[in-house]
């Protein structure tokens, strides 16, 4: 499964996590057919990693939209704090 990134505003960057067998890494750029795909503004994203703002909240007021398999995302919370540095 894939889950891409897309991060826009000032700070835009995409990258990606691949995830097979247990084993995932990330990539920078995109990636064909994701399993999912977050798009966010760049400040937006680094508020959610710092608590300032509720992964939540962002998601349900719009500023984080998540196309695809949602459970991906779930299933890759902690893959996605370990990579996303």
């Amino acid at each position: 499964m894939t889950l891409q990134f897309h991060f826009t505003g000032p700070d835009a960057a995409d990258w990606y996590i691949v995830s097979e067998k247990g084993e995932a890494s990330r990539h920078d750029g995109t990636v064909d057919d994701p399993t999912c795909t977050i798009t966010v503004l760049a400040a937006d994203w680094a508020a959610v990693r710092s608590g300032e703002l509720d992964r939540m909240e962002a998601w349900s007021t719009g500023r984080m939209v998540i196309d695809g398999d949602l459970n991906v995302m779930m299933q890759l919370e902690e893959t996605i704090s370990r990579l996303a540095g």
